[in-house]
């Protein structure tokens, strides 16, 4: 099975606030500090699933090549486009969306497609036999998952979209989602909220990820 990691990234970073977001600052870490962290990143995607294809997309200020074009299998750099750069003043979530509408273009090839913000990694207990290969797979953010209310598979609320995956047949489907996504992150509704919805069935719900990193709002450890 072909397996393909996006790793999303935005390595440097302005700090213009955001239009929608008041008292937010963009990021914790200094770009230097996100280039070791991503370096992470990508380490431990190598040591868990080696045989694995890095696809590292970044909307940042500049372009990380030099940084990263040895280190991973194919860089896409987006940032110098307007539209990317007028997506990425709004908010995180809006940022995020156009920077994956990119990346699906340049995922045909691949069985399964995994989700991996950059600066977050792989941890111990990732294990890709977990994985629902045929299925969209989420974590739910709730710890009242169980309790929330259920459709044909889909349950409402917030869901983790640092660390997910989804196979090559809902390739469009995903496509799809981000773009409907988009009015909606444009105003106040995270992408963990909104893309998840558009998604909709099949979600394969995981109880662990298997994945780790430190949040880039306030530098606390994040791990699922």
């Amino acid at each position: 099975m072909k397996i393909c990691f996006v790793v999303s990234s935005c390595i440097f970073y302005g700090n213009e606030p955001f239009k929608t977001v008041q008292n937010m600052q963009r990021s914790t870490f200094s770009s230097e500090e996100r280039i070791e962290q991503t370096y992470h990143t990508i380490e431990t995607i190598r040591k868990k699933v080696p045989s694995a294809y890095i696809l590292m997309v970044d909307n940042g200020k500049y372009n990380p090549s030099e940084y990263f074009e040895e280190k991973v299998d194919m860089l896409v750099y987006i940032g110098n486009k307007k539209l990317v750069q007028k997506a990425s003043s709004v908010n995180k979530s809006c940022g995020e969306a156009y920077l994956m509408l990119h990346a699906i273009r340049y995922i045909k090839d691949f069985d399964y497609i995994f989700k991996l913000s950059g600066r977050y990694y792989l941890n111990e207990e990732f294990d890709i036999n977990q994985w629902d290969m045929q299925r969209i797979c989420f974590a739910h953010n709730t710890e009242l998952f169980d309790s929330l209310p259920k459709k044909e598979g889909y349950c409402y609320g917030s869901h983790n979209t640092a660390f997910f995956g989804f196979p090559q047949k809902v390739r469009r489907k995903m496509f799809y989602a981000y773009l409907l996504a988009i009015p909606f992150v444009q105003t106040t509704r995270p992408i963990e909220t909104a893309l998840p919805f558009f998604c909709r069935k099949p979600i394969h719900y995981m109880e662990t990820l298997g994945a780790s990193g430190l949040m880039g709002g306030d530098g606390k450890l994040w791990s699922k």
